[in-house]
């Protein structure tokens, strides 16, 4: 109803009833009494009750006008990019007629939701109409392999303003492979949202994809294995086969003829080492709609014996190897850029060594499956250290730092002096440029330590060239990541400014390593050479990394300006799949800082824990080590050997990391450190006892395990019998799928049946995934293994957009398709109750009664003296003019002028002016004497209410 209204919170107004027992309570208790004393009182009491009508909330309902518009776009790859920029400039000229008073929205989605634009950030002006919107850049992040249309909408919805009619805009193309568009409908009809559509029409007629490929889940070593590739195409064509096996494409593409419907073609690949392998068919065809559906994936396990993986940088020597294979341990010795990139690559392995191998030789794959490895299939790990491993090898920050049973953080140590780091940042012009800004800025952040100083110059465009966060302490690194991730790079003229504010701040610092590292394109114009020379006599070193140049000048530029600096220069192309080295570079010049870690000095090995299994047969003579790097104690680990007693560095140390026992030994297995132990008798013996205390101590079995998978649900069966088949019932299930680059997905199978056990869960996108199953019956445990492959996003099934989809959604919300020609803010839609808060008015109120009373309480005003007085007055003054009315009236009739009766009833004729005057005039003193004396009473009174000496004020004579 119009002019009504309601409250938030209903309850509130009930304790109203409580003011007036609060306000006779009130009174009695501080013995208020008089006029003055009850209007305090009131002013209090009226002061809480605006309270609590202010905190109740009270809204005046109202009808309104007002539409608020949320424009839902869909991006997913299904969408093509041509028909999806044709939605946004449709979308950029209907705000450009935004009314005045209305709102509006811009949210993308594919997998999930995100606001590109909020409601405050597309209002038009008061007085005008329409905003301008640039939609040439979208900066939402969002999985585009996915569609879920029904999320999108109920998202909308929840973001509407109160108080406006609503109305959602859905441009899509119908393909949904997640969720219920038609059950969302339901639910925004319920909610008062009217959903309108615009289709993204499309169809492929010349469409070839990849229905499967099948594989068998076991093979053998050296037997072929019999794959099998189903293909369907809409027309006949011809294409070529290409086969992978674990990312390497094993011969020359295979040349077929593709018929109208299904085609299916049988490969036989032959593995040559035991392991978990990857089977990768990719269908190149010569007349083909969507290439991205032209996938197809499959797992295979083939057995064999284990190994042990040693990687070495090529500048080690290969003695550590030499020696555990003299012990009869089987290696495969690897340089660090061979390592897998999937866990997968490391099923036939017992265990790892990295033989002083930097974390910048790993990529950022490598790490984070040689961590799953250990933590989820329980491989060992041994990290042998050298002049390039642990901090100089810049293995903070990394996943392989956590895995480590010994702490890089040395900050305690006052003989480690620390470093300071400034990286110059110019625009990166390239597509997601500012993405890798962020990747760039983050990976040297974590590459130093807290009390490494770092700071970032990069050209704003508002600001010129200006610090993202000025030289200070790392510290946690929190406040420098919330200011890296929303920087926005801009295209600096010359690195002058830049390397001034670089000097004046490491002037300053008192770091003992400083380092300059300068990402950009060359085409800055290069600091003045007097500028690097005192930067060069200041001990700054200056490494300069080319990204993109436009030319051989631009590379020439910051090579020259690496060599003056005394740096190093790299050159990185973007169309040549480069950038993914940008982390381990920025971790590489990170590390340079940490050179200071190295001891090298002559010392001998201290037993900390002389019954460790790890130092059995070793006895008590341990020949000389010539260095190691500083690490500190983990108190969770045990620490075996100690580098120096006095400082506590360790020197072996070991503990287990998930399933996986890594052991850590802070000096190295060559020339440098190790001379004198390469002649000892035990030095193999001492490493193969180390290595073979980390191989797993979990057994593998063969249940039969069958996996199925729809998109990027997989359902997994597992049939655990015992060696007489009798079913096993009572086992305990955690599983894990483990791919490349991405964290585990965790799964726990429950019995359906009696030692059958079952799964289903969803993975992230399409690859390959290692399940890895560890089944536990009381103490004994179990890892089972199984392959999973989702060939393409279910995104790229769909051959045509499916309209009707849209059409009926939209029709059960009275909704429909909305036509470019047709404004979405057309105000065809009842009108809407609106609320007005009118709580910040009570509340005003509130406070304004609350500062009368206190002023009121606080200064004696004597408001009974001044009503007494104004009382008086106005008598006075009425008296006055009753007598000037009488005299005119006499004047009048001794003129003969006739005076109207009623004059002459209602005002009779007075005594003598003089005579009246003269008897009222005691009356009046007196009046006003016992008035004044009624009032000192009353001061008198207050004054002993409120403590006060009658002696400590004025007195009066009366």
């Amino acid at each position: 109803m119009t002019g009504s209204f309601d409250f938030v919170h209903p309850w509130l107004p009930l304790l109203l009833l409580l003011l007036p027992p609060f306000f006779l309570l009130l009174q009695k208790g501080s013995g208020a009494r008089g006029r003055r004393g009850r209007l305090n009182l009131v002013l209090r009491c009226l002061a809480l009750a605006l309270l609590l009508l202010a905190l109740a909330r009270p809204r005046l309902l109202d009808e309104v006008r007002r539409l608020a518009v949320a424009f839902v776009v869909d991006v997913s790859e299904s969408i093509p990019v041509a028909e999806r920029d044709q939605a946004l400039r449709l979308i950029e000229s209907d705000l450009e007629q935004l009314p005045e008073g209305d709102r509006a929205e811009l949210i993308v989605f594919a997998d999930r939701p995100s606001v590109e634009i909020p409601f405050e950030g597309l209002r038009a002006r008061e007085g005008d109409a329409g905003v301008v919107a640039r939609l040439d850049h979208l900066e939402s992040r969002v999985t585009l392999t996915e569609s879920d249309l029904a999320k999108a909408v109920e998202f909308a919805e929840g973001t509407f303003p109160e108080d406006f009619a609503r109305r959602i805009v859905l441009v899509s193309d119908g393909n949904q492979t997640r969720g219920d568009l038609q059950s969302a409908a339901r639910a925004l009809k319920a909610a008062g949202v009217r959903l309108s559509v615009r289709p993204v029409a499309y169809r492929f007629d010349e469409e070839v994809l990849v229905d499967g490929l099948y594989a068998p889940e076991r093979g053998r070593i050296g037997e072929p294995l019999q794959l099998r590739l189903v293909v369907s195409s809409q027309h006949a064509t011809e294409a070529k086969l290409s086969l992978l096996e674990d990312g390497e494409e094993q011969g020359a593409p295979r040349e077929v003829t593709l018929e109208r419907g299904t085609n299916v073609f049988r490969l036989s690949p032959v593995p040559a080492a035991p392991g978990a392998h990857r089977y990768e068919v990719r269908v190149t065809a010569a007349r083909d709609g969507n290439p991205a559906n032209n996938v197809g994936r499959a797992g295979v396990l083939v057995g064999g014996a284990p190994s042990v993986l040693v990687a070495a940088t090529s500048d080690q020597d290969e003695r550590l190897a030499a020696v555990l294979e003299e012990a009869g341990i089987g290696v495969k010795l690897l340089r660090p850029k061979d390592l897998p990139e999937h866990p997968a690559g490391f099923v036939d392995a017992d265990a790892v060594v990295l033989d002083n191998v930097p974390a910048y030789a790993l990529g950022e794959k490598q790490m984070r499956a040689l961590c799953d490895a250990v933590r989820e299939l329980g491989v060992g790990l041994v990290v042998a250290g050298g002049d390039q491993a642990y901090g100089p090898g810049g293995y903070r920050g990394t996943p392989l730092e956590g895995l480590l049973p010994v702490d890089l953080e040395t900050q305690n140590k006052k003989t480690l002096p620390k470093g300071a780091l400034v990286v110059v940042l110019h625009s990166i012009e390239f597509d997601t440029g500012n993405t890798w800004a962020v990747r760039i800025c983050t990976s040297a952040l974590q590459g130093l330590s807290p009390t490494d100083d770092m700071g970032v110059v990069y050209y704003d465009f508002q600001k010129g060239e200006t610090w993202l966060f000025p030289l200070a302490p790392v510290g946690d690194g929190s406040r420098q990541r919330a200011l890296i991730d929303g920087v926005q790079v801009g295209d600096m003229p010359s690195f002058q400014n830049c390397f001034l504010l670089a000097e004046q701040s490491l002037d300053r610092c008192d770091a003992a390593l400083k380092h300059v590292v300068v990402i950009s394109d060359g085409d800055p114009q290069a600091p003045d050479p007097a500028l690097v020379s005192r930067l060069v006599d200041m001990r700054v070193t200056i490494s300069t990394i080319c990204i993109g140049a436009h030319g051989p000048g631009s590379a020439s530029t910051m090579q020259s300006l690496a060599a003056r600096g005394g740096g190093r220069f790299r050159q990185l192309f973007p169309s040549r799949g480069d950038l993914d080295q940008l982390p381990a570079l920025m971790l590489k010049e990170a590390a340079t800082l940490r050179r200071a870690s190295l001891v090298e000095k002559a010392f001998v090995p201290v037993v900390l824990l002389p019954d460790s299994p790890l130092l059995r047969g070793m006895g008590s003579a341990w020949p000389e080590l010539e260095g190691y790097v500083v690490t500190s104690l983990r108190p969770q680990a045990e620490t075996i050997l100690l580098a120096d007693e006095k400082e506590n560095d360790p020197l072996l140390a070991a503990w287990h990391a998930g399933l996986g026992r890594v052991v850590a030994f802070t000096s190295d297995a060559s020339s440098r450190w190790a001379g004198r132990w390469l002649p000892w008798e035990r030095f193999g013996p001492f490493w193969a006892q180390i290595v073979r205390s980390t191989a797993p101590g979990v057994d593998t079995a063969a249940f039969p395990v069958q996996v199925r998978t729809d998109g990027r649900a997989v359902d997994l069966t597992l049939d655990a019998r015992d060696a007489q088949g009798a079913p096993l019932t009572s086992l305990r299930i955690a599983g894990a799928a483990l791919s490349e680059g991405q964290d585990p997905v965790r799964f726990e199978p429950t019995q359906q049946e009696a030692g059958r056990y079952a799964a289903r869960f969803e993975v992230p996108g399409p690859g390959h995934y290692l399940l890895n199953l560890e089944c536990r019956q009381g103490e004994d445990a179990t890892r089972v293994l199984a392959t999973a492959a989702v060939d393409y996003a279910a995104e790229y099934r769909s051959l045509q957009s499916h309209e009707e989809v849209l059409r009926a959604a939209a029709a059960l919300t009275g909704g429909g398709v909305l036509p470019a020609e047709v404004s979405p803010f057309e105000h065809d839609f009842a009108a809407v109750r609106g609320r007005v808060e009118i709580w910040p008015h009570l509340l005003l109120c509130s406070l304004v009664v609350l500062l009368s009373e206190i002023f009121a309480r606080r200064f004696d005003l004597r408001l009974d003296l001044r009503l007494s007085r104004a009382f008086a007055l106005l008598a006075r003054l009425r008296a006055a003019g009753r007598r000037r009315r009488e005299s005119t009236a006499a004047r009048a009739r001794d003129a003969g002028i006739d005076v109207p009766e009623r004059v002459e009833q209602a005002q009779p004729r007075p005594e003598p002016l003089k005579a009246a005057a003269a008897v009222q005039e005691p009356h009046a003193a007196a009046a006003t004497l016992d008035a004044l004396q009624k009032a000192k009473d009353r001061a008198a009174r207050r004054r002993q209410w409120r403590g006060q000496d009658d002696r400590d004020s004025p007195r009066s004579d009366g």
